[in-house]
């Protein structure tokens, strides 16, 4: 029975709202190689832990390298802006990941009762005690950077959000995805734009193309808004000079 009812077991459990500071500020970690694994919450805790790792040996992955295509389409009115359509597609090495299990350990596993999150880094790396504690996000101030995203000449940043889904991880693997997109159209995108005009308002529908490879993205924090159900990441890429 020790295997059953993972909720059980004394591995960093806690309320759904809660998180490790390593994984809140993951680019604050003292490791060169890290990355970030999720799984949904099972009854038996090997499988668990399981998926976690293989998920986080396929983001590492494709983090390393990552090819993006695709095109968006934005209809723009004085009332917003919206999506018409999105066709982007990403590629990754996925023989990497066996070069994840060469070079990255599990350092810490936690779950919150709605989702299982592991952390892998370098085997001569080791994970400080204050780095392993718990945050409740209840009635905490949001980051600065969800609303004034970082800006450097050594780095491009991108946020990616993503709504709140049935599955904790679907949420928090939509956002990164959407901030990998957005830092391939920073690096090279193409627009066309059709702009109409009456006496009412104008309009105008976009189309952005995008054609790019992204090396060694590095996601640095994260951020769940409680009220609104909104799952928020950070990420990073150097910019080749």
């Amino acid at each position: 029975m020790k295997n059953i009812l993972f909720i059980f077991f004394a591995i960093g459990i806690a309320f759904p709202q809660s998180y490790p500071y390593w994984f809140l500020n993951t680019g604050k970690i003292h490791c060169s190689e890290v990355a970030i694994g999720y799984a949904n919450i099972r009854f038996y805790r090997d499988s668990i832990l399981t998926d976690a790792l293989k998920n986080g040996r396929i983001n590492w992955s494709k983090n390393k390298r990552l090819i993006v295509n695709g095109e968006e389409a934005f209809w723009s009115t004085e009332g917003g802006k919206f999506i018409l359509w999105a066709q982007v597609d990403t590629y990754f090495d996925s023989a990497k990941t066996q070069t994840c299990v060469n070079k990255l350990e599990k350092k810490d596993f936690f779950t919150n009762g709605r989702i299982a999150i592991v952390l892998l880094g370098e085997k001569n790396c080791s994970i400080a005690p204050q780095d392993k504690r718990i945050i409740n996000l209840k009635n905490k101030k949001a980051p600065k950077w969800i609303t004034n995203i970082p800006s450097s000449p050594d780095f491009l940043y991108a946020l990616g959000e993503s709504p709140g889904y049935y599955y904790e991880t679907s949420s928090w693997l939509n956002a990164e995805k959407r901030a990998r997109i957005d830092l391939a159209r920073q690096g090279n995108l193409t627009i066309k734009q059709l702009q109409k005009k009456n006496d009412r308002e104008g309009q105008a529908i976009t189309s952005e193309e995008t054609s790019t490879v992204l090396h060694n993205i590095k996601f640095i924090a994260r951020w769940v808004d409680i009220k609104r159900n909104i799952f928020f990441v950070l990420a990073r890429i150097k910019i080749q000079k």
